[in-house]
């Protein structure tokens, strides 16, 4: 009955690749609290659970709660998937300036800024994700971060 305890076994089993178990903590979250913003963000997040309305859903959610950076960050996702990157990079950016210490936000924005053409802050987020993964797991793969900074010093060099 735990809020923070169901709140990682969900973030445990999508790391095991169980996304039916994580949904239904999350629902169960939702169930207790409809208001519940961490909850509705990792819902909005499981691919498998997204209806048309979701980018709306998650619009006013964030009406009610700007500065939520779980909310930022799942909307900015939605946008990506979409290749809508101008709309991913203002999110990614939100859910950043919110939560600056968060190295998978640094990490998104810095992939939206480089389909955005912007390889000199794109390699500045990246290094910052790199940097934040100090003693915190993060959700993306570091071999890739660190390529994409030793790809983008070179090609950012004068």
């Amino acid at each position: 009955n735990n809020r923070d305890a169901r709140l990682g076994l969900a973030a445990l089993a999508l790391r095991a690749g169980n996304v039916d178990t994580a949904r239904a903590h999350y629902l169960e979250l939702v169930r207790r609290n409809p208001k519940d913003l961490s909850a509705q963000a990792a819902l909005a997040g499981l691919e498998e659970n997204r209806s048309p309305s979701t980018e709306s859903e998650l619009k006013a959610l964030l009406a009610e709660s700007p500065q939520s950076a779980q909310l930022h960050f799942a909307l900015a996702n939605i946008y990506a998937e979409q290749s809508r990157w101008a709309l991913a990079q203002q999110a990614y950016f939100e859910a950043q300036r919110i939560h600056p210490t968060n190295p998978d936000y640094a990490f998104n924005l810095a992939v939206s800024l480089e389909h955005l053409e912007r390889p000199q802050l794109a390699l500045d987020y990246y290094r910052r994700a790199l940097a934040l993964t100090t003693g915190q797991a993060p959700q993306f793969d570091l071999t890739t971060a660190q390529q994409r900074v030793r790809t983008l010093a070179v090609q950012t060099s004068p």
